[in-house]
């Protein structure tokens, strides 16, 4: 029985360390990804900020960033689906629903872009008046 216990132990100590090297690797990732949005290589943001998500699928933060890297070289719908994915992940992120509604008036969508402001007015008045602007524009 005490082989057994070790075992397991030996198993979820090897899983932990791996996720923290993953949570580490992503961060890389992420940095690399806000140098080079800062410096304007918008196609390797891209690519580094899918390398953090695909090790930590579950960061919202990171997911955001993917999003406005996406919008940035308009890629619309990748930009929607990260920003979706963040909103499963956190529903009462109100940022996030701003960042979708911009989204989708980008890509000139301003039926689904009004959906979100009656969210955005319920949930949070002031952000859902800086949308209706970018909307009546």
């Amino acid at each position: 029985m005490a082989g057994k216990t070790l075992l397991l132990f030996l198993v979820i100590s090897l899983v932990s360390c791996a996720a923290v090297g993953d949570m580490k690797e992503a961060r890389r990732w992420h940095d690399l990804g806000i140098e080079h949005s800062k410096a304007g290589r918008d196609g390797e943001a891209v690519e580094s900020f899918e390398k953090a998500v695909e090790l930590t699928p579950n960061n919202v933060g990171y997911l955001k960033d993917l999003a406005e890297a996406y919008a940035t070289t308009s890629r619309y719908q990748d930009s929607i689906d990260a920003l979706t994915r963040a909103l499963e992940l956190r529903p009462g992120d109100t940022e996030l629903r701003y960042s979708l509604g911009m989204v989708y008036l980008k890509k000139g969508d301003r039926a689904l872009a009004m959906e979100e402001y009656k969210v955005l007015r319920r949930t949070d008045p002031e952000l859902a008046a800086k949308l209706w602007e970018r909307i009546l524009k």
